[in-house]
């Protein structure tokens, strides 16, 4: 490995411990409130990281560059450089107004709980499909991946600003805004992951075949606004169904994205084989 491929494991190994330490040291150390649920909750936001971490790990076993998936070394340095990224990741959302300490462990808001859930599967989703692919260096993996994970974010910020999201979720805690953000999140980051994956050429064609791939986002980010105006909590109705105004939102959000990135990636793994 090189000089600066040696820096990139430091690097992510430091971001590694900071981040994931902060996330499961609040969990073992907040004390749960008396409130039914929470410990289940606790359970899974200790569970989605592993899970996100899995499907790197298959991702770059299956699909990345040959001389990747041969070398053990360099499919650890990119794991390690892909949960680093997650969990850099994993402050963005706090960045946006929200607490993981207050809004999801005191408070045991399940709202919160869920959008963070769908941010970090879909941020892992942006890193892992940018392996994709054969390439010159980890810095392709980075500008790629700094091209979907940022669209990402910006489709969270669009939400917040045209839906005033954080409100129903921190304020009313409407379950059925969360899961609608967590649908938005997988979807979103199932399509930008695919529209960076394959073969890399240069930074402009990278940027074009992402332009040309990502235009889903748009059905879901605007599906998504229309959902949010017209299933939030109102004082005539502070309570939304959970099953038709979230569960089931959240399935045609998450599965717009899904199915266009088995359909677009099939072709991209096989062009890229």
């Amino acid at each position: 490995m090189s000089e600066d491929e040696g820096f990139v494991c430091v690097i992510s190994a430091i971001t590694t411990l900071i981040s994931w330490l902060w996330w499961y040291g609040l969990l073992v150390k907040t004390k749960p409130p008396l409130i039914v649920g929470r410990t289940a909750s606790t359970k899974t936001l200790a569970v989605i990281p592993v899970i996100a971490f899995g499907f790197l790990f298959v991702v770059l076993a299956m699909w990345s560059a040959s001389d990747v998936r041969n070398d053990g070394r360099y499919v650890t340095m990119y794991l390690l450089m892909g949960i680093a990224w997650c969990g850099a990741a994993s402050f963005i959302p706090t960045s946006m107004g929200l607490s993981f300490h207050n809004d999801v462990l005191n408070l045991a808001n399940q709202s919160a709980t869920w959008l963070w859930r769908g941010w970090i599967l879909g941020a892992m989703m942006t890193f892992a499909s940018a392996n994709i692919g054969n390439g010159p260096g980890w810095w392709v993996v980075a500008f790629s991946g700094i091209l979907s994970t940022g669209s990402l974010t910006l489709v969270y910020w669009l939400l917040e600003k045209l839906g005033n999201t954080h409100d129903a979720v921190t304020i009313d805690r409407d379950l059925a805004t969360g899961l609608r953000m967590a649908g938005v999140f997988i979807g979103c980051g199932a399509v930008f992951g695919v529209a960076v994956a394959g073969d890399w050429k240069s930074a402009d064609e990278t940027v074009r075949d992402f332009l040309t791939r990502a235009w889903p986002a748009v059905a879901i980010l605007l599906a998504a606004v229309f959902f949010n105006a017209t299933m939030k909590p109102t004082p005539q109705n502070p309570r939304p169904a959970v099953m038709s105004c979230g569960l089931i939102p959240m399935l045609v959000l998450a599965l717009i994205g899904l199915i266009w990135a088995v359909i677009e990636g099939a072709s991209v793994v096989g062009a890229a084989a």
